[in-house]
């Protein structure tokens, strides 16, 4: 399952509630805010982060 979390405004809560989904369901992430506190909730298997010229990788099914 694939969801997507977006928004043009920053501080509106979309890696907030996106941690949160992640987290009670036992989804990954993949984030392009570096800073993000992910790492803190997250497995390190779970997470990646990507800078936004980096392409997106494939994503492990298990992810």
């Amino acid at each position: 399952m694939l969801i997507t979390v977006v928004g043009t405004k920053g501080s509106q809560g979309k890696s907030t509630i996106s941690h949160a989904i992640a987290y009670e369901k036992g989804f990954g992430i993949i984030t392009n805010d570096i800073d993000s506190s992910v790492d803190e909730f997250l497995p390190e298997e779970r997470v990646i982060k990507l800078r936004n010229d980096d392409e997106l990788p494939d994503i492990p099914a298990d992810m």
